[in-house]
């Protein structure tokens, strides 16, 4: 059985009976969404963590936290050792206004992560180009980010045309406000409906 099968199936036992079918459905795309790679699935494996330990309870999180990486540890050597992504991408969804060669308009992003974000559009820009983009918190509090597009997708049935930016030269308020978004997309992707305890 693949290895992606086997990490979906441990969270499940753990989790039926203990939170909602919803719940486990959300977690369940994490690894669904995962590359086949040892860092993908240990990253994957932390963001699980972290939702059952704020959602359900802290010490069932710390378990399957650990026989997940455990079974990821004992399986490596039949994984992929290629760790392209350094940050777990979450949904989310807003107007963003990007520049472009002295050109401004304005894409729907599809994820972000503290590393880059998604831009949704059927003409994406070259890898290797430089756009400068503006995100913004709730209270109105701006980031002028710096990006280069690392990829481009012409789209299929699971991903949206578009193109992947990874964020370039990010001073610390910029960070900061990154890791907000993140924690807010983060948050609103995994609020259950019902868990019980």
């Amino acid at each position: 059985m693949p290895v992606k099968d086997d990490l979906k199936t441990i969270v499940t036992k753990r989790l039926s009976g203990v939170a909602s079918t919803f719940f486990i459905e959300k977690v369940l795309v994490v690894l669904d969404e995962s590359a086949d790679t040892k860092e993908s699935f240990l990253s994957a494996a932390d963001l699980i963590n972290k939702r059952i330990a704020l959602f359900v309870d802290t010490a069932l999180a710390k378990e399957i936290y650990d026989i997940l990486r455990a079974e990821i540890e004992s399986r490596s050597k039949n994984l992929t050792q290629g760790a392209r992504r350094k940050h777990v991408r979450v949904n989310f969804s807003v107007r963003v206004p990007v520049t472009h060669n002295g050109t401004t308009s304005e894409l729907f992003t599809a994820n972000i992560s503290l590393g880059g974000l998604y831009l949704k559009t059927t003409k994406p820009f070259a890898v290797g180009s430089t756009i400068e983009m503006s995100l913004s918190l709730k209270d109105g509090t701006r980031a002028s980010l710096k990006g280069v597009v690392v990829n481009a997708r012409s789209g299929d049935e699971r991903h949206p045309s578009g193109m992947g930016i990874e964020f370039k030269e990010v001073r610390d308020t910029e960070r900061k406000i990154i890791t907000e978004l993140v924690k807010e997309a983060a948050s609103r992707e995994f609020i259950p409906t019902e868990v019980t305890k």
